[in-house]
């Protein structure tokens, strides 16, 4: 039987009702959970089970939240808990979702420091706002769009740029100078994408980020650049380690060889390590969930 129709068949028995949903999910339950969604819709438990197991799927299952929100219903409480299971750290401290009808069928959710979710009057909120990761919503989107909103502005607010993250130039004056300097970017770029990662990953799910960001190492091969516009040419591969040379001994040294890339020193040191590692963060995100999505 083709995978997909066995994908099918078994999301339309959990959507049902003929068959429980397992316990635990992993990578091979994503089509028939999706299948299941789109039938039956994405109720709290479901996206609990989810968020617990592959928090990630979250982004693109949220649309089939077709739960109306209520005022004075629950729907804090259920908001609450998803972002105690996808945030952690500062983040899943946040978790005092309060939320307000602003008129027009819209909503103002926003996140605090402690205290209990709940719904709050427009008029006695207004002025509590200018601080808290806050989003305008229709509610008619259902509590995991909510929920997938605020995780999103949580992430985007812990990968935003600081000003002082800029790339120190050093001088590349010999073959000896441009391997170090690139070996050096690359550990710290890889530093700085490991603690990325154990801040950012959902609780219990940093491999899963990990293997998303991929190789943190490099190996190159360092020459004299024949493009007028650099010094320094360079051939490179991912890795697990960081291994930087002068042309020479490398059996992989040549463009043609598979999985080998090429750029100049000067282009693959031009932006602060910080920097680097937050967008390879923010492309490992993307992969996870769906494309552009942080």
């Amino acid at each position: 039987m083709h995978d997909s129709f066995a994908d099918y068949l078994a999301g339309h028995a959990h959507a049902t009702g003929l068959a429980p949903y397992p316990t635990r999910l992993d990578d091979h339950d994503q089509e028939r959970i999706a299948f299941a969604a789109e039938e039956a819709g994405l109720d709290q438990g479901l996206a609990e089970l989810v968020a617990q197991g592959e928090p990630f799927w979250l982004v693109r299952l949220a649309p089939f939240d077709r739960r109306p929100i209520v005022e004075n219903d629950d729907t804090p409480d259920q908001v609450a808990e998803l972002i105690r299971l996808v945030a952690r750290g500062t983040l899943a401290e946040l978790s005092g979702v309060r939320i307000s009808a602003v008129g027009s069928g819209r909503l103002r959710v926003w996140l605090e420091t402690g205290g209990r979710p709940g719904w709050q009057a427009w008029d006695r909120s207004q002025g509590l706002l200018g601080s808290s990761p806050a989003v305008i919503v229709d509610a008619n989107i259902g509590p995991v769009t909510i929920a997938v909103r605020l995780w999103r502005d949580l992430l985007t607010h812990q990968l935003a740029l600081s000003r002082s993250a800029v790339a120190v130039l050093r001088p590349l004056d010999t073959v000896d100078d441009a391997c170090a300097a690139l070996a050096d970017h690359t550990r710290e770029k890889a530093h700085s994408t490991t603690q990325l990662i154990s801040r950012l990953a959902p609780p219990g799910h940093e491999a899963t980020l990990s293997r998303g960001v991929g190789q943190l190492g490099l190996k190159a091969v360092v020459s004299p650049s024949a493009d007028s516009g650099s010094r320094w040419g360079v051939a490179y591969w991912p890795s697990d380690e960081v291994a930087i040379a002068p042309s020479g001994g490398s059996e992989r040294s040549g463009s043609h060889s598979v999985g080998v890339s090429t750029s100049s020193v000067e282009y693959l040191i031009r932006e602060a390590p910080e920097v680097a590692a937050r967008q390879v963060v923010r492309a490992a995100f993307n992969r996870l969930t769906k494309p552009q999505w942080l």
